[in-house]
């Protein structure tokens, strides 16, 4: 959803959202949507662990298509 600003929505030059593909690790097969940077996916997304901490995940390849993202597992933070 865009941002709205005094009534009227925020046009963003780039997609609204990402969808991030998480290929590996403890949160595995799970899809979720994320803020692009500057119209691209995030290279690092932080995500609850549903413990009180956070899982970290990084794009699987530099080069990705459309607006979905693959996501490997780094490390608990």
């Amino acid at each position: 959803m865009d941002r709205e600003t005094q009534g009227k929505p925020v046009e963003r030059p780039y997609a609204a959202e990402v969808r991030a593909l998480l290929k590996d690790g403890p949160r595995r097969g799970e899809s979720i949507e994320v803020e692009p940077v500057e119209g691209r996916p995030p290279s690092t997304i932080d995500l609850p662990d549903g413990q009180g901490g956070s899982l970290r995940y990084c794009l699987s390849e530099w080069s990705q298509e459309g607006m979905t993202a693959d996501y490997t597992f780094l490390y608990a933070v």
